[in-house]
């Protein structure tokens, strides 16, 4: 009788298992379809492309406008097999625009909004002892605004306002995460009799980068990421920036877990001068140029793509390697309607041998070449794969024209 029970029981068990693995297979799969439907659409007519993308899958169905916010706008709501409720899907009418291509690198000079925080240390004081004074006040990616009420320009500011400093708590205007604070230090007097506040801080962040397009106007858009610091991985907080002219001297070619970059200078001066910078976003930095080297920036006017007009197969890059600017054939392998992160919206590999011969592929330097297919500029390069230098990763040209 007992081992009638166990056996009903396990298979009882069994049952509840099979059952539990077929709802988990099934939410991955919906989790997996919805991925693939974007959140919003841009489209040049009311309906048009926003139905055929949406309805490329045979499970996927649609209903028709159910909500109308303005004359250009409506919300789509898409489902599985008609019954399951997947995604609702923002669709707007667009004018589609045209821009110039670039692929010329540049200079970039970016200032930062304050004194960027890097990290605090521990200061070894005049008594012998190790003191960590801004330890749990300051964090790295911090911005310092002011100290005792005075404005702070550069780092230079601060370490001379230290330099005068008799040792009571200094308050310092911060601004952490987006919020403005005052809070107050002790400096330490450290054992070569001056006080410090135990941080490391920078003021600016400068490198080499691609123009990805130019406007009518002499706008610009370029490298198709913000510029990160290198020790915090944080955006830099900042609207104030130049570009210069650059020179490419030398190439580091990308290897297996090893990133390539184009190593160069950046020409400072009133003549090298290209533009200005505006913004620093998640989708690149923009701003606009100098209104008598548009034309130097320039390469051919493309029209703007819809992100929904990308499709896998080739396409070209344009890009400066060495100073001169070129087209490179690329493969476009995969495309994420809905991605992760803003600016890694397609996947992308370098098919073309010169660019591979001279570089091994993406390298920094490079982000921000215009990507180009079936005559539209549909994206930017923005990132490599570490482990593999030929293949990396794309924004939609959408995403950064509507920043």
């Amino acid at each position: 009788m007992n081992k009638h029970i166990d056996k009903n029981k396990s298979k009882l068990w069994k049952w509840i298992v099979f059952w539990c693995v077929l709802i988990l297979l099934f939410l991955n799969g919906i989790t997996e379809i919805k991925r693939n439907i974007p959140d919003t659409l841009y489209i040049e007519d009311r309906i048009g492309s926003a139905y055929e993308l949406i309805h490329q899958e045979p499970w996927i169905t649609s209903s028709k406008v159910i909500a109308v916010s303005t004359g250009d706008s409506y919300t789509i709501t898409c489902k599985l097999w008609n019954i399951f409720p997947l995604k609702t899907v923002t669709v707007s009418k667009a004018d589609v625009v045209e821009v110039a291509a670039s692929g010329k690198h540049a200079g970039i000079y970016l200032e930062t909004e304050g004194i960027l925080v890097i990290d605090t240390e521990s200061i070894t004081a005049l008594t012998g002892e190790s003191v960590a004074p801004s330890e749990h006040v300051l964090y790295p990616g911090d911005y310092i605004k002011t100290i005792n009420e005075r404005e702070l320009t550069s780092k230079e500011d601060l370490v001379s306002y230290m330099k005068s400093a008799s040792g009571e708590n200094v308050t310092l205007g911060i601004v952490r995460e987006g919020q403005e604070e005052f809070i107050e230090v002790t400096p330490v007097l450290a054992s070569d009799n001056s006080y410090k506040l135990g941080i490391w801080i920078k003021d600016d962040a400068q490198g080499i980068g691609t123009i990805t397009y130019v406007t009518k106007e002499g706008g610009f858009g370029a490298l198709g990421h913000g510029i990160s610091d290198g020790d915090t991985g944080a955006i830099i907080s900042s609207s104030t920036g130049d570009l210069y002219c650059s020179e490419i001297l030398s190439i580091k070619k990308g290897d297996y877990g090893t990133p390539g970059e184009l190593q160069g200078v950046i020409k400072y001066g009133v003549p090298e001068h290209l533009g200005k910078i505006s913004e620093n976003t998640d989708c690149g930095i923009f701003g606009y140029i100098d209104e008598n080297r548009v034309d130097d920036m320039q390469i051919a006017w493309y029209p703007v793509a819809f992100k929904q007009e990308i499709t896998q197969g080739p396409a070209f890059i344009i890009s400066t390697v060495m100073n001169e600017t070129k087209e490179y054939e690329i493969e476009i392998e995969d495309i994420f309607w809905s991605p992760q992160t803003v600016n890694k919206c397609f996947a992308i590999r370098v098919t073309d041998q010169d660019l591979l011969a001279e570089t091994g592929g993406i390298v920094q330097g490079l982000s921000g070449s215009p990507i180009i297919q079936n005559g539209k500029l549909v994206g930017a390069v923005t990132h490599v794969l570490v482990n593999d230098p030929t293949r990396g990763y794309g924004i939609f040209i959408e995403n950064m024209i509507k920043h």
